[in-house]
């Protein structure tokens, strides 16, 4: 009698667990525990950006942004910080609203839970900056200075400014959310340059690049903010040079600083986020700072030479090493005491100029490096970039076998007596050896035959008086 009891007991079981009706056989969906609305909302009206207090159990933030108080939201935006800015928006009044919400897998179920939206209030966004602007693709833009009327001090480059009310925008490309709003993503060539009103300047965060001079000599601008430039790319030669900046946080996402581009300002300290992406830095950038006269050996920012300032004492011999240097900026020997260089543990994968360049030396790499009188070469090296051993004046002979392309100026005001080359036939950059006191151009060939054509065909190419050229046999 138990046994059948029991049986019918097991039997049972399995029919409410097949029908779906008996609970500890399949896994309970938990209804969602509401979050709770965010509270204590702070506007702060000179950073336009409001703030709350963090809701227990919330992953991320809807602020719900609106032209007036019963109008559609005319932009929704996710924010996982208990802060949101308006400084995207264009100057005017925005009705906010804000919900707290989250997901979490309970049981195999995927539970959403967003709280109710807070009452929407009004907040106004001011016209910090009115700028003269033109467009760039009939959608951003390119800020090219400022009205007349700017009353100085603290500038605030936003991250839109209002469309032209002729733009048609494409749905199929952009967010309709956005339509009458350019990104601004440039500030021009000598945009700002000598205003004396502007003490501080705040980059907005849709800059990719700041062009030449667009800073130069604001002589009473002191301070820099990049915070929020988190796409800036590139800075521009001279684009602040002779300011008062005296500190200078660049962004992880910066690649190329431009000739003189800090020059002459009051900079005591320099910090790069990450140097990973910084290849090009140009000549001259922070000469005349505190911050660079301060420094000695060898001068590094991320993974770029900035300098080797060695400037007193025994001439050295240096062997650097691709581990520690990646990149050299533009004339970053230019008067440092050395007698040798070996860089034969480098690649030479440089950024020259904005153009990818392959195994190339850097322009004015070894530029008025005038003590030097030996250098070793990585044995790849198939290009000498322009004026990268001008004003070398005590250097002889350099052996560049592997290259088949000199440009121009490359030696020019040099020392250099005696040339080892394999005699590639691209003509000779413009000025490649003016003023040096070349006599001899050795060409290494695999026998003596072909030499003497190459040689002819050498001497041609590079305008060369074919008594310059002599024949060496390379290998065994």
């Amino acid at each position: 009698m138990k046994k059948k009891i029991g049986f019918l007991v097991i039997t049972a079981m399995l029919f409410a667990c097949t029908a779906g009706i008996f609970s500890a056989c399949s896994p309970t969906q938990v209804p969602p525990v509401k979050l709770a609305m965010p509270s204590n909302i702070v506007y702060n009206a000179e950073t336009l950006t409001l703030s709350w207090d963090p809701v227990e159990g919330a992953q991320l933030y809807y602020v719900s942004v609106n032209v007036s108080e019963t109008s559609n939201p005319t932009h929704r935006y996710e924010t996982e910080t208990a802060s949101f800015s308006l400084r995207r928006m264009t100057p005017g009044f925005y009705w906010v609203l804000i919900a707290a919400f989250s997901e979490e897998r309970k049981n195999d179920y995927l539970v959403y839970t967003q709280s109710d939206w807070t009452e929407a209030k009004s907040y106004p966004v001011y016209a910090e900056f009115e700028g003269a602007y033109s467009v760039l693709n009939n959608l951003h833009v390119k800020i090219d200075g400022v009205s007349n009327h700017f009353n100085g001090g603290r500038l605030v480059i936003p991250d839109f400014i209002s469309a032209p009310s002729n733009y048609v925008p494409n749905f199929e490309y952009e967010n309709p959310n956005d339509v009458g709003l350019n990104p601004i993503e440039q500030i021009g060539v000598n945009a700002f340059k000598g205003n004396s009103a502007i003490t501080s300047v705040e980059i907005g965060a849709n800059v990719w690049n700041i062009l030449d001079g667009a800073f130069e000599n604001c002589e009473n601008l002191s301070t820099l903010d990049l915070s929020r430039a988190k796409n800036l790319r590139s800075i521009g030669s001279k684009a602040f040079a002779g300011t008062k900046i005296t500190e200078i946080i660049l962004p992880p996402s910066i690649i190329a600083i431009d000739n003189e581009a800090f020059k002459n300002t009051l900079l005591e300290t320099v910090t790069l986020e990450t140097g990973e992406d910084l290849t090009f830095v140009g000549a001259d950038v922070f000469d005349g700072t505190p911050w660079l006269n301060a420094q000695t050996g060898l001068v590094m920012l991320g993974r770029v030479l900035i300098k080797y300032k060695v400037t007193e004492g025994a001439l050295l011999d240096l062997v650097l090493s691709e581990t520690d240097i990646k990149y050299f900026a533009l004339k970053s020997f230019e008067g440092s005491l050395i007698k040798s260089i070996d860089l034969t543990d480098f690649t030479f994968n440089y950024l020259g100029y904005g153009v990818a360049v392959g195994n190339a030396m850097q322009p004015y790499f070894l530029y008025d490096a005038a003590h030097l009188t030996n250098v070793t070469l990585p044995a790849n090296i198939s290009h000498i970039r322009d004026y990268a051993f001008a004003g070398c004046s005590s250097l002889e002979t350099i052996d560049i076998l592997s290259t088949s392309i000199i440009d121009d100026g490359a030696f020019q005001n040099s020392g250099l007596k005696y040339l080892y080359t394999s005699g590639y036939w691209y003509p000779l950059g413009q000025d490649a050896f003016k003023d040096a006191p070349l006599e001899t151009i050795f060409v290494g060939v695999d026998n003596l035959i072909s030499g003497i054509s190459r040689i002819e065909i050498l001497a041609e190419t590079w305008n060369l008086p074919i008594e310059m050229f002599k024949i060496f046999i390379i290998g065994p």
